[in-house]
This record gives structure tokens, C-alpha cells and sequence, in this order.
């Protein structure tokens, strides 16, 4: 499906080699109808998110595999786990939105959407999270919200009441899951917060300037599908792109690069809004979508960091950094992570 939405758009596609080529004009096109401020409403009005230039969000880190306290120790993430987290989120105010804080590993695959949805739902009026886990998955986890804010289908659809969070499958790919989840909120009027997941010397070059030239490529692609599926859907502009610790290849966390790659994220977004400059990218859909920058000088879309709507400023320690469309927000990661990522090196023309 998002190839066919690609080639309706204009891209150039392949099907026997499931590669997609965008062109400058598709991306231009498609970043002009990107909303440049996104009001998020949570259960309270006073909850409510604001995405918008020049404003910032706090949230906890987020999709630890485990959980540890001084009782218990180390140990895989369980639902008790997970709504305990809920409440601790709940109760700070410098927090705005509520993540997908940790794997309730012990709650089945096929039902965790129930239990993450009632948990979040029941234990607090802070902006939700849903995963991207197949359109079905997404499909009731839209209907459970609208039921419990008891909206009617255009209600919801008008505003913004949840987000998700897309990774790349980096190098060059979006997978079926996520390619859906872009597709799935943007026909629905809800927030996906692009984020490639770009770990340098794993799944993406070594350098910074060559893993952000990738992270931006992806970026826009993703942007792009939520434009061509539905004009104006509102969709940020994110990265994560770090090092991978050289001892267990496990993604390493505020590191200098780590830093540095959240800056030039930030710079790319806001300069090239600004100056108008626009790229074309090339890309794969299908098993997964991949994309291919052959140019630097990529497109990015306008600033809009993350507040609350009434105001106050906070900070986001996260897993990943968050663009709303062209500007860094800052964060700290405090995740703890398990995984080991790495399919070689990706070669830019």
C-alpha cells in the first residue's frame, strides 16, 4: 500500500525490486502541507500538548526491556512494571506526555494493546501512547480511546489525541508495522514522531555527518508517506542517532555523538525549512521501505519543538529525540536497552 500511495504521489517505483524513487518536487510538495503547529488534547485541557516553534516537552525514557529498583533488581518489564511507571509519570507535572515507558513482557503480544490502553487510560489524563504493531492492533486501540473520551468518529478524527513513535529499520527501511502505523494515523488525524533509528557503526555509517545524512533521508520519507496518505496529517520530525557501545553493541546513551547528532538534527530541520532547500530521496517499500539520499543538501520541515499548552517549559529525557518538523528537542536517554543492532554499513552515493 505505501508503495502504491508513493507511486500515486509521483515517485517512481519499482515493484520487482520494491524500490521507490522520490523526487525533489514529491518531498517539496508533500513537506508544504506538513501542519507547522499540532495541538495534542489529552483527558484535561490543561493537559494538553502543544507542537509548535520554539517550545519544548518532558517526558521519561521510554521502551526498556527491563526495570530495576533497589528491592527487587534487574529484571524483564512486567505489567506491574508498567503501570507503576504510569503512575510515577503521572504524578510529575514536568512530565506532558506518557511514553511507552517499559515491555509488560508478561502480558501476551496479541492482548498488550488492551492492558497498555487501559492502564494509561485509567491511571492517568496525560497524552497517550499507542503502538504501531499492525493495523488491527492500531485500528482498536483508536477505537478504546475515542470510547473512553466518548467521541464520535469525526470528533476524533478532527484533533489529535494520541501519538506513536515510527523508527526506521535502518539502513534504508521501513518495515510493514511501521509503514502501516504511518499510513493508520496520519488517515486518522494522529500524531506520528518520525525517529530513524540510526546507530552509527551498526546499522548506519560511523560518522555523524554520514548517520545524520542517512537519519535525514529516512525522515523525510516517512514525513512524505503521512503527506501523500493524507494532506496535512500532522507528523514530527524526530532522530535517534547514537553510537553503539564497542563491548556489547548495545546502543550507547549521552554519549558526545549522541549529542552531537540531536544538534545537527535540530540544524537540518530548521535551516533548510528556512532556506528552502530541497532534496530528493530514493527508497525501498515493502518487506521494507529503504531510502537513499543522493544528495546532502535534503529538505526538512518546519520547527515545532513540544510544550504544554499552558505554557510552562520542560525538558525531555527519552529514548530518542524528538523534531517537531524542524527544530532538536534535547534529551536525555534513561532507558536501559538489551538488543544489539547492526546490518553493516550503508554506502551514500
Amino acid at each position: 500500500e505505501a508503495r502504491r500511495i508513493f507511486s500515486e504521489g509521483g515517485a517512481k517505483v519499482d515493484e520487482s525490486s520494491e524500490m521507490v524513487w522520490i523526487g525533489r518536487e514529491v518531498v517539496a510538495a508533500a513537506l508544504e502541507t506538513a501542519p507547522r503547529s499540532i495541538l495534542c488534547r489529552a483527558a484535561r485541557r490543561d493537559r494538553d500538548v502543544l507542537l509548535e516553534p520554539g517550545t519544548l516537552v518532558f517526558q521519561p525514557g521510554a521502551g526498556a526491556p527491563h526495570a530495576t529498583d533497589l528491592e527487587r533488581g534487574r529484571r524483564p518489564g512486567t505489567g506491574q512494571d508498567f503501570q507503576e511507571l504510569v503512575k510515577l509519570t503521572q504524578h510529575f507535572d514536568v512530565l506532558q506526555m506518557m511514553p511507552p515507558l517499559i515491555e509488560p513482557q508478561d502480558v501476551p503480544m496479541n492482548v498488550r494493546h488492551y492492558f497498555t490502553m487501559d492502564s494509561q487510560l485509567t491511571m492517568s489524563d496525560k497524552l497517550p501512547f499507542i503502538f504501531s504493531r499492525g493495523t488491527p492492533q492500531v485500528i482498536e486501540s483508536f477505537e478504546i480511546l475515542r470510547d473512553f473520551r466518548g467521541l464520535s468518529d469525526d470528533e476524533f478524527a478532527a484533533e489529535s489525541h494520541c501519538y506513536t513513535i515510527i523508527n526506521t529499520n535502518s539502513p534504508r527501511q521501513i518495515d510493514i508495522p511501521m509503514a502501516q502505523g504511518l499510513i493508520d494515523f496520519a488517515r486518522h488525524g494522529q500524531v506520528s514522531i518520525v525517529t530513524p533509528f540510526t546507530l552509527m557503526g551498526a546499522m548506519a555509517p560511523i560518522t555523524v555527518e554520514a548517520a545524520m545524512t542517512l537519519s535525514h533521508a529516512e525522515a523525510l520519507t516517512a514525513i512524505t508517506l503521512t503527506q501523500l496518505a493524507n494532506p496535512g496529517a500532522p507528523v514530527c520530525y524526530g532522530t535517534f542517532t547514537s553510537n553503539v557501545d564497542m563491548k556489547s553493541g548495545s546502543p550507547a546513551f549521552g554519549t558526545p555523538e549522541h549529542f552531537r547528532a540531536s544538534l545537527v538534527a535540530g540544524q537540518l530541520a530548521r535551516h533548510r525549512i528556512d532556506r528552502g532547500a530541497v532534496s530528493s530521496a530514493a527508497a525501498t517499500i515493502s518487506r521494507p521501505i529503504q531510502t537513499i539520499s543522493d544528495d546532502s543538501s535534503t529538505f526538512a520541515p518546519p520547527s515545532r519543538k513540544i510544550r504544554r499548552a499552558s505554557g510552562s517549559r520542560i525538558f525531555m529525557p527519552r529514548s530518542s529525540s524528538a523534531v517537531s518538523a524542524a527544530s532538536c528537542i534535547a534529551s536525555i536517554a534513561s532507558s536501559e536497552y538489551s538488543f544489539i543492532g547492526g546490518n553493516g554499513l550503508s554506502r551514500f552515493r
